[in-house]
């Protein structure tokens, strides 16, 4: 079967078994091909996530229930089916599920989207897009605004009340902070359960308040 190409390129062809090339070509005609390549590949993680999220919204498990009943789809069906590893999935799918199709651009990468991907705020995520479109930011640009952001915000709020009885406020940030970081909405339900029985004792203590 003949290969069709993906991408129309001034330096060649794109195809999925590779890349034709036209013969001649300079360094700066060369260098032009990347933006049309690193489409591509953020292009792979954005279908492959909301690809993903399809079949977690729509589909039902092959197994079923002791009551006979289907289960929800789990991830570790749709790694074997893809022959992906979790991450790769769980990753691409949590980007694609907390930045939405309306909110993406094409002229930012797939690791820009990702940054935004644990801003909560809608308004926000869109807000640093627009910097990054408008201001032609690289990644780690992007990061860094972001932190800065969170960081007054961090610090407005500890002048406002430094302590919240015993516990220091800044310790209560901090631990907000690692666990947006840490990305907790992509963990696996196994791992989301052991923080919630490490998480238990405080629930306890705030419940007797």
């Amino acid at each position: 079967m003949k290969s069709l190409p993906l991408i129309p390129t001034n330096g060649g062809q794109l195809f999925i078994t590779g890349a034709k090339l036209k013969p001649g070509l300079t360094r700066e005609q060369w260098a032009s091909m990347w933006p049309s390549l690193r489409a591509i590949n953020g292009a792979i993680n954005f279908v492959l996530g909301d690809w993903v999220n399809y079949a977690l919204d729509n589909f039902k498990s092959n197994e079923k229930n002791e009551n006979g009943e289907e289960k929800e789809i789990k991830f570790s069906e749709l790694v074997k089916a893809t022959e992906t590893e979790y991450f790769t999935l769980s990753g691409a799918a949590w980007v694609c599920r907390s930045v939405p199709f309306c909110l993406r651009r094409q002229n930012l990468t797939w690791s820009h989207h990702k940054e935004v991907a644990s801003i909560t705020n809608r308004k926000d995520q869109i807000k640093y897009l627009d910097l990054a479109e408008k201001n032609e930011w690289s990644v780690s640009e992007l990061r860094q605004r972001i932190r800065e952001d969170q960081s007054t915000e961090d610090e407005e709020v500890c002048e406002q009340q430094s302590t919240v009885g015993f516990i220091p406020r800044v310790w209560v940030l901090e631990g907000v902070r690692s666990l947006r970081n840490a990305k907790v909405e992509a963990w696996p339900r196994e791992k989301k359960a052991a923080l919630r029985e490490e998480l238990k004792p405080i629930v306890e203590l705030y419940n007797q308040l």
